[in-house]
């Protein structure tokens, strides 16, 4: 709340974005940017907003997080609209877990980049 207050920030709280669909929330994002005169995008990606079920391999992973196609989907919409000019996805972290839980995060992680790469 401090952000928003000081520096006019608006954030779009989990508990928001958990009831919400992906298009309704790329929708609200869009109206901000396109009221901002935003005309190309630069997407940062914290990998500890998805749920920990499909990316344990992380520095805090995140129990009742967002799906790996919900986020896609977010992805898909708002870069459809405004052309991608860079990227990047953090707190992967594959020395963290099983084999399997390694594999599944790097698996989820690759889906990602995928989704943006290939716009």
């Amino acid at each position: 709340k401090h952000w928003e207050k000081s520096l006019g920030i608006e954030q779009i709280w989990a508990e928001e974005v958990l009831q919400s669909n992906p298009n309704e929330v790329a929708e609200r994002l869009l109206l901000k940017w396109r009221s901002l005169k935003c005309d190309k995008l630069y997407i940062t990606h914290d990998i500890d907003g998805t749920d920990s079920k499909f990316v344990s391999s992380t520095g805090t992973p995140e129990p009742d997080g967002l799906e790996p196609e919900w986020i896609k989907i977010l992805l898909s919409r708002i870069t459809s609209e405004l052309p991608l000019v860079g990227s990047d996805l953090v707190e992967v972290a594959p020395v963290l877990g099983s084999k399997e839980s390694i594999e599944q995060t790097l698996s989820v992680a690759t889906s990602y980049v995928e989704a943006l790469l290939w716009k």
